[in-house]
């Protein structure tokens, strides 16, 4: 076994996943250091310290209060779009084995969302409750003066992504998929939660 710090990790390498199993790294990223850190003291205890920007699956009561209007209005605006041949795309791309990400942008072309507001609210509901797998920094020309404005993209696991409209459909085939209920939000974002909802969570660290 041969032991390496975390920043120099290659593609190619094997780290132990979640699981405890052998996993390939197939991508690396550049060195992040947070804006801000945390100190969360879990209900049993535990206490966790994260970045501001790490990602935390939560759910809250409202998400279950609000959860079958949610699945009901999403189905009713996915019938108007859903064409056969989306419908063939979406069922290909959830079973991919592979992992290919996919943008908000690339989900709104294909369900023509910039048209359609109530199409674009359950894009973005779905992207909330999956949580972005990856970020990508574009840049693009700003006519009035030639500067280059970075802009971060975040992308999503399309095979995640597909398979949550593909349930929120409602279509017989797809009623067994599991709606996932809350949605996917950084500490940061969870701290601003926790002024007005209950949440096991301590202070921030210097």
């Amino acid at each position: 076994m041969t032991v390496k710090n975390f920043g120099d990790v290659e593609p190619g390498d094997w780290v132990l996943g979640s699981d405890g199993q052998p996993v390939e790294v197939t991508r690396v990223h550049d060195v992040h250091t947070p804006e801000s850190m945390w100190e969360i003291e879990l209900d049993d205890g535990t206490v966790v310290k994260a970045s501001g920007n790490h990602l935390w699956y939560c759910e809250t009561k409202l998400d279950w209060e609000l959860h079958a209007l949610r699945k009901k209005e999403s189905r009713n605006a996915l019938r108007d779009v859903i064409t056969p041949q989306i419908l063939k795309l979406l069922d290909e791309a959830s079973k991919k084995d592979e992992l290919v990400e996919t943008s908000l942008a690339d989900m709104v072309t294909l369900l023509q969302g910039g048209t359609h507001p109530e199409i674009l609210n359950v894009i973005v509901r779905v992207a909330e409750s999956l949580g972005h797998v990856a970020e990508q920094t574009t840049t693009f020309d700003v006519l009035d003066d030639d500067e280059i404005e970075p802009e971060l993209i975040r992308m999503y696991d399309a095979r995640s992504f597909a398979s949550q409209l593909l349930a929120l459909t409602g279509l017989r085939p797809y009623r067994k998929i599991p709606i996932i209920v809350g949605s996917v939000m950084t500490t940061d974002a969870m701290m601003e939660l926790s002024e007005t909802a209950e949440l096991p969570v301590t202070r921030p660290l210097a």
